[in-house]
């Protein structure tokens, strides 16, 4: 019996140091920063009481929305096209 035991244990011992291996060591990928940044905000103009200047003002602030959006759509596309090209320069 203690022969079985003391050949079970050498025989746990062997396998366990034969399984250990040593793990490459992963070389560092080095990700460029995105270029653009986030468009800033614009800041809206408070609407007055007077009905004409109201539609005036109205107008500008949606034409400064437009532009806002817009800009925030480019960004995205870029930032959407900046990951693909990282993604598929690494990965090959």
């Amino acid at each position: 019996m203690k022969k079985l035991l003391k050949s079970l244990t050498i025989l746990l011992i062997v396998l366990i140091s034969v399984s250990c291996a040593t793990i490459p060591t992963a070389t560092k990928l080095e990700i460029p920063p995105f270029p653009l940044e986030i468009p800033e905000r614009p800041v809206l103009v408070e609407i007055p009481l007077d009905t004409s200047k109201a539609i005036e003002v109205l107008t500008k602030n949606m034409g400064l929305l437009i532009n806002y959006s817009e800009k925030l759509e480019t960004y995205a596309k870029s930032q959407e096209n900046y990951i693909n090209r990282v993604i598929t320069e690494l990965a090959f």
